[in-house]
């Protein structure tokens, strides 16, 4: 099976034919983005684009159309810190292989054991991919400041606003922002600029599962990205 994005095509152009002007299509909180379709021929992305697209058409039916009296965009640059176990290639292959060997004597382990034992391989097969995403092409020196930088971005349009994260940050993550902020209309989108990957608040890396393999930054990231977002709203409030 392929995983298809293509879908949001078909949003877009169904809520263009409808209504007129532009639309965007900007991902949300992390979630299912891309649904599993058999090939790129098969019509399912259209399919689902265009079911999409008619219910957005529904949505906003009878919405009146209001004039632009505030634009306001812009980014900041945030430094997030790299986990401690994100580690080199030949360390990562030589402690999976050695899990491996491990796990394959584990059957009579708790399940819990086990689990944690197959989430660490995973996330060791996962350290090429990961690197790749965090040094992004850059000097050497990058590696040694075990950071990472990433930016934050945002649109505000009248009373609405999209704050944009740097990665595929949770819905909690995104509502706690909303709530201190003040602001009923924000919302958060992802994959802003470069990614960063996963961001999981800390309580849910302690619970593991996908997000926390697929991770590059420390559990305290979340937090500092949050905290980043909202001076960031708070400040162009009150420009």
């Amino acid at each position: 099976a392929y995983y298809s994005g293509d879908y949001p095509f078909y949003v877009r152009r169904r809520l263009r034919q409808a209504l007129g002007g532009q639309a965007l299509f900007l991902n949300g909180p992390c979630a299912e983005l891309a649904p599993a379709i058999r090939d790129k021929d098969c019509g399912e992305a259209r399919r689902i684009g265009e079911a999409v697209g008619r219910a957005a058409v529904r949505a906003l039916a009878g919405v009146p159309a209001r004039p632009l009296a505030r634009l306001d965009e812009g980014s900041r640059e945030v430094e997030l810190p790299i986990r401690d176990d994100l580690t080199g290639l030949e360390q990562a292959a030589c402690e999976a292989a050695a899990l491996r060997q491990d796990s394959a004597a584990s059957k009579g382990r708790p399940l819990p054991e086990r689990k944690r034992l197959a989430e660490r391989i995973r996330f060791l097969d996962t350290v090429p991919f990961l690197r790749k995403k965090w040094l992004n092409g850059e000097p050497p020196s990058t590696e040694a400041r075990r950071r990472v930088a990433v930016r934050l971005g945002w649109l505000f349009l009248n009373d609405a606003g999209l704050l944009a994260f740097p990665g595929e940050t949770f819905s909690s993550t995104g509502e706690w922002v909303r709530r201190r902020s003040g602001i009923r209309g924000l919302v958060t989108v992802t994959e802003h600029g470069r990614t960063v990957m996963y961001v999981p608040p800390a309580r849910d890396r302690e619970r593991g599962g996908y997000e926390p393999t697929c991770c590059m930054t420390a559990p305290d990231a979340e937090a500092i990205l949050a905290e980043a977002a909202l001076a960031a709203v708070h400040e162009r409030r009150r420009g």
